[in-house]
């Protein structure tokens, strides 16, 4: 039996008499209220668990496209540092400064000028709203190397879900181009997972000196001066294992301090 909307049956009442017209037709065909019940509980629940996958995977997609921009957006203004390129007003230039504000998602950069300072905002970068910076720190390219004279990098994250943006360079970056990837809390990750987040780029080798000196140790805790031991290793392939008993400030820190050599094509 199928009812219409009319002014005896408002359009609310009409679907509940719908609905209890399908439920009493599946009754007839054999179905209990109890199957009823489980099966639209059993459907509530693998929509609800698909959604949720969803949801995650879209929250880690939108984070990884964030730190392909702000790595583009770190790039190009190396490069400009590099070829010693001078915004108008500037007769000298001594590099380029980038500007990264935590809860942002935004990244903005200046020129560096002798005698005159940092000048205008000259560019920036900005990604999806939902996307912010969990850090805020500020890094200078150095003119015509384009080396960054910060040994941190952005950090960009949603939800549970961060990625670390860490752009350097080893010598000039026309010859060498290099990303040195910095992840704390990476246990079990190996640099060749770690550097394939790069498009293209593929790990070239990991530090051997155990202070940490070349910006390219990889091993357990920070570094001594933290009461925490770097012990270097020489493989790309070999999983990091987090350190316990570090201290930093007094404050206890369990995690691994990595720094992974990828290479760009």
């Amino acid at each position: 039996m199928w009812f219409l909307p009319s002014a005896n049956y408002p359009a609310n009442q009409w679907k509940k008499l719908q609905l209890g017209a399908i439920l009493s037709n599946l009754v007839r065909k054999g179905f209990t209220l109890i199957e009823i019940l489980v099966i639209v509980t059993v459907t509530g629940i693998l929509l609800g668990g698909g959604l949720a996958v969803y949801s995650r995977f879209n929250e880690k997609q939108q984070v990884r496209n964030a730190a392909q921009e702000t790595t583009e957006f770190l790039r190009t203004i190396q490069k400009r540092a590099t070829a010693g390129d001078k915004p108008a007003g500037c007769s000298q230039l001594d590099g380029y400064r980038v500007i990264v504000t935590s809860g942002t998602n935004t990244a903005q950069a200046q020129a560096i000028c002798l005698g005159v300072g940092t000048g205008p905002l000259i560019s920036s970068t900005a990604f999806k709203a939902n996307v912010l910076f969990t850090n805020s720190l500020t890094f200078n390219f150095e003119v015509l190397t384009g080396i960054p004279d910060n040994g941190s990098g952005p950090v960009v994250g949603q939800g549970g879900t961060t990625e670390y943006v860490r752009l350097a360079s080893i010598g000039p970056v026309v010859s060498v181009p290099f990303y040195n990837v910095i992840a704390n809390g990476a246990t079990n990750q190996t640099c060749d997972q770690l550097c394939i987040t790069i498009p293209g780029a593929t790990c070239a080798s990991v530090g051997t000196d155990p202070n940490g000196t070349d910006s390219n140790v990889r091993g357990r805790g920070p570094s001594p001066q933290f009461l925490c031991f770097d012990i270097p290793v020489g493989n790309c392939g070999m999983q990091m294992i987090a350190q316990p008993n570090c201290f930093i400030g007094g404050v206890p820190y369990t995690t691994n301090f990595t720094n992974c050599r990828c290479q760009l094509p």
